[in-house]
């Protein structure tokens, strides 16, 4: 779609359905060419409004050093992609209202210039007909429109701001997980709430949303569940003291035939003096099973591999294996080598249920 201040708006392909439900609503309702524009007018200003909303979660993120990958629009709203969580709960309750704070600029404006240009016959006749057909109208609509999105993304539950500011609010006094704990169960309650609704109004609608913010809620407490015990944990809390090692002088199949039999996948390989060689990691075992198998590993160990404390905290291994395509890391403690830790530990270790 674009680029603007910096960062790429897209608009997902499923966009595409809005423009089949203007058809579709036009035709149903036998509007005029006009009141078909109106209309997609109308729904312009609800997706610019909603990419405004975005954009003030993103300006507020970038005050604080936080960058977005792009902001996305769907159908049912927009998602402002940010590369990292803020970690103080002052910048997330800032980030959090940012983009209510839009929608609040926009009823203020709006409320000014129907104030002092537009007559109650207008407003009334735009309640009970509900079309668009002036300047006048479309503004009253802008307004409706911003107090939806405004009271509707305050309200406190995931994925909707509110619950973030509530959640940010709670970090005050307590940590992230705890406070996430508390507003996950709020955002919960409310969601039944709307799914009871929806079944005793029978509004499908609140019912799919009410499903959406149970689902949501769920998805954010694992997600930070998971952060908390990165770290918050330590390499000695994962590390393997038990592991296979080979020596360079070990034949191909060898390293293979463990490689094939246990959950190990990627090795320590010492020298005939028992220093470390080096490692071989899994992606380049998957890729010799064609090489002679009799062949002497040395030749194939990697030098790329670093050494990690065993008080080093989980998070610092874990951005190192991710910056540099590690697959394992020889732990030590005391300049002596103690275990390893490999991906697929650090794998079982964030998510694992307890």
């Amino acid at each position: 779609m674009g680029v603007f201040a910096g960062i790429p708006v897209k608009i997902h392909w499923t966009f595409g359905f809005i423009i089949v439900f203007i058809a579709y609503i036009s035709y149903r309702d036998n509007l005029s060419l006009a009141g078909a524009g109106w209309m997609s007018i109308t729904f312009l200003m609800l997706f610019t409004c909603v990419v405004l909303h975005e954009f003030g979660h993103a300006l507020a993120a970038r005050k604080y050093g936080i960058g977005t990958l792009d902001i996305m629009l769907t159908p049912i709203g927009g998602i402002a992609r940010l590369k990292s969580a803020p970690q103080k709960p002052a910048h997330e309750l800032v980030i959090a209202i940012a983009g209510p704070l839009v929608n609040l600029a926009i009823i203020i404006l709006t409320s000014v210039y129907l104030f002092f240009s537009v007559d109650e016959s207008l407003i009334s006749g735009l309640q009970e007909n509900y079309a668009i057909d002036s300047f006048q109208g479309l503004m009253f609509y802008l307004l409706i429109i911003n107090v939806m999105l405004f009271s509707f993304n305050l309200v406190p539950a995931f994925p909707m701001d509110g619950g973030r500011v509530l959640r940010s609010l709670l970090s005050f006094r307590m940590n992230k997980l705890r406070a996430t704990t508390i507003a996950t169960i709020i955002g919960r309650i409310i969601a039944v709430i709307f799914v009871i609704l929806s079944i005793l109004f029978s509004n499908i609608s609140l019912g799919i949303i009410g499903i959406f913010v149970y689902l949501m809620a769920r998805q954010e407490f694992t997600s930070v569940k998971n952060q908390f015990r990165v770290e918050n944990s330590f390499v000695k809390d994962l590390m393997r003291k038990d592991f296979h090692f080979f020596y360079t002088d070990d034949p191909i199949q060898k390293v293979l035939d463990v490689f094939n039999s246990t959950p190990e996948k990627s090795f320590l390989v010492y020298n005939v003096e028992h220093q470390l060689e080096g490692v071989l990691h899994e992606l380049f075992l998957r890729q010799i099973k064609f090489q002679n198998p009799t062949e002497p590993i040395g030749m194939l160990v990697s030098q790329q591999f670093e050494y990690v404390q065993e008080d080093m905290r989980v998070q610092q291994v874990l951005e190192i294996m991710q910056k540099n395509g590690y697959s394992i890391l020889p732990v030590t403690k005391d300049n002596q080598i103690t275990g390893v830790v490999d991906r697929n530990d650090l794998l079982r270790f964030l998510y694992k249920k307890n």
